[in-house]
């Protein structure tokens, strides 16, 4: 049985861009496309008005209309929406949600629901901010941000396989900082001791390429090494990208909603491309 791509429908404008992007990510990769409405159960003895459902099932026309091939199911959820699109996760490719544009001078705006998700999820989950458009130029790179800690990487298996599946180059960064080298602030660090950091990030950059398959790729392929704050350095190298990934190591057992690391906090909140976040055991 093929996995679907579930996206969580809203009839919000991001919630709809989301649908459009999910649809089309389903149509790649020849998987279903699930639309997952999950609301919270009504308190006992309340009387909540009865949805209105048209505009969802106009959503599923349209897509239908717009991706004939593609098999489309709706599915209802009474559960707080992040629980929902978490458990989700284990039963999707990935999972698609929608968020509000972020702008040169001000940062998105990242609630609850992308947070507790990405906190919890046992996949990937993509967030699409509103406006954003699947493919729309196969310029765009897809930029992984790497940690080199893992070999195989997840986030560089994931963006390979993002930028074969539409002819993109891939962009993957790695940033290395002196905070992580010194175990004490200091205000003039040794030359070499960065020098050497960077000596050492370069062979393992090659090495996680080499072992993600990268020389087969069919894509253009660029590997980056910056040094600095690792997020604005990985935003700063993620200008004009079409999808920016990013890993995350769980802690499941925190609750729903718990912080999630700073790095993947900062693309979510900052980045203007959709941001996947692929869970790194």
């Amino acid at each position: 049985m093929v996995l679907p791509v579930t996206v969580g429908a809203a009839r919000s404008p991001e919630g709809l861009t989301a649908a459009d992007w999910a649809a089309r990510e389903a149509v790649l990769r020849a998987a279903p496309l699930r639309l997952l409405r999950a609301r919270r159960r009504p308190a006992a003895g309340s009387h909540p008005p009865e949805p209105d459902g048209s505009w969802l099932s106009a959503k599923v026309s349209e897509l239908s209309t717009r991706h004939p091939q593609l098999e489309i199911t709706v599915e209802e959820a009474a559960d707080d929406p992040a629980k929902a699109l978490a458990a989700s996760t284990e039963k999707s490719q990935l999972v698609v949600i929608g968020s509000r544009p972020a702008h040169a001078v001000t940062t998105r705006l990242t609630g609850s629901l992308a947070l507790g998700l990405v906190a919890h999820a046992r996949g990937p989950v993509v967030v699409v901010p509103e406006g954003s458009a699947h493919g729309a130029d196969t310029e765009r790179p897809v930029v992984a941000g790497l940690d080199l800690r893992t070999v195989p990487d997840p986030v560089l298996a994931y963006a390979l396989q993002a930028a074969r599946r539409e002819h993109h180059p891939l962009r993957a960064v790695h940033v290395w900082s002196l905070q992580g080298v010194y175990s004490y602030p200091s205000a003039l660090p040794n030359p070499k001791v960065g020098a050497n950091a960077k000596s050492a990030a370069s062979p393992a950059l090659r090495a996680a390429l080499a072992a993600a398959g990268a020389g087969e790729a069919e894509v253009p392929v660029e590997g980056v090494l910056r040094s600095g704050a690792v997020g604005p350095r990985l935003l700063h190298s993620a200008a004009g990208a079409g999808l920016l990934v990013v890993g995350h190591r769980a802690r499941r057992h925190l609750p729903l909603g718990s912080r999630i690391g700073p790095v993947t906090h900062a693309a979510l909140q900052h980045a203007v491309a959709p941001v996947a976040v692929v869970p790194c055991e």
